[in-house]
């Protein structure tokens, strides 16, 4: 998977129900099954993965390193 050798993983999740507002950033991996009013980044510089479920959604920019 382009070049990275180690597995990510999801250490991190935004729960069905729950609604997140503001800026919210990640290391790793982050599933959103709730909602995120706000941008959605991912920090350290390291790969990592950003998985938004099927009843989950963003209104704001995602910028995960890896999809």
């Amino acid at each position: 998977m382009l070049g990275i050798k180690s597995k990510l993983s999801v250490r991190s999740t935004i729960g069905a129900g729950m609604r997140v507002q503001g800026p919210c950033t990640f290391q790793d991996g982050l599933q959103i099954d709730g909602t995120v009013l706000g941008d959605v980044i991912a920090e350290g510089g390291q790969p990592s993965v950003l998985v938004i479920g099927e009843g989950g959604s963003v209104e704001g920019r995602s910028a995960p390193t890896t999809w």
